[in-house]
């Protein structure tokens, strides 16, 4: 069972949302960077490779993303 951290859901629905509304990752890492939110190990900017990687591997997004949303993002 993976447990999900509220705050970090939270950040996980956000990049989808972003994503789906046409953000380009490097738009997603300035708005994370804007908004403090630091990447999951613990830099100031989020890397293209971890969101490319958040945004394509449904393991991060179990529990906290429908199917269908995932399904949209990946293919």
């Amino acid at each position: 069972i993976i447990e999900t951290m509220p705050g970090k859901a939270k950040v996980v629905k956000m990049i989808f949302s972003l994503y789906l509304d046409g953000n380009s990752l490097e738009d997603i890492q300035k708005y994370l960077l804007s908004c403090s939110i630091s990447s999951p190990s613990g830099k100031a900017k989020w890397s293209r490779d971890v969101l490319n990687e958040l945004l394509n591997n449904g393991k991060y997004t179990r529990g906290i993303i429908d199917f269908e949303e995932y399904c949209e993002v990946y293919f």
